[in-house]
C-alpha cells in the first residue's frame, strides 16, 4: 500500500468519526431543546389554567364558553347579550 492510499484512508476515517461526532452533538441539542420547549409548554400551561380559573369569575366570558361547549344555541347567546347588554 502507498503512502497516498493510507493518507486517504485515515482521512477518510477521520471524516466518518466527525461525522459521527456532529450527529450525535446535534441529536443532543435537539434533545436539549426538546427538554426547554416542554418546560416553555408547561409554563403556558399553568399560566393558561390560571386564565381560565379568572375567566370564570367573568359573565362574558362564561357564555362564550357556554357557546362554545354547545351548552346554549347562539339564538339563546344573542338573546341573552340583548337582554343583558353585554
Amino acid at each position: 500500500m502507498t503512502n497516498n492510499r493510507i493518507l486517504t484512508k485515515i482521512l477518510l476515517g477521520l471524516i466518518v468519526i466527525i461525522s459521527i461526532v456532529g450527529f450525535i452533538l446535534v441529536i443532543s441539542d435537539l434533545i436539549a431543546e426538546g427538554v426547554i420547549l416542554l418546560a416553555i409548554a408547561t409554563i403556558i400551561g399553568v399560566a393558561s389554567k390560571q386564565i381560565r380559573i379568572h375567566d370564570k369569575d367573568n359573565p362574558i366570558a362564561v357564555l362564550k364558553m357556554r357557546l362554545a361547549k354547545g351548552e346554549i344555541t347562539n339564538e339563546e347567546y344573542e338573546e341573552i347579550d340583548q337582554n343583558f347588554n353585554i
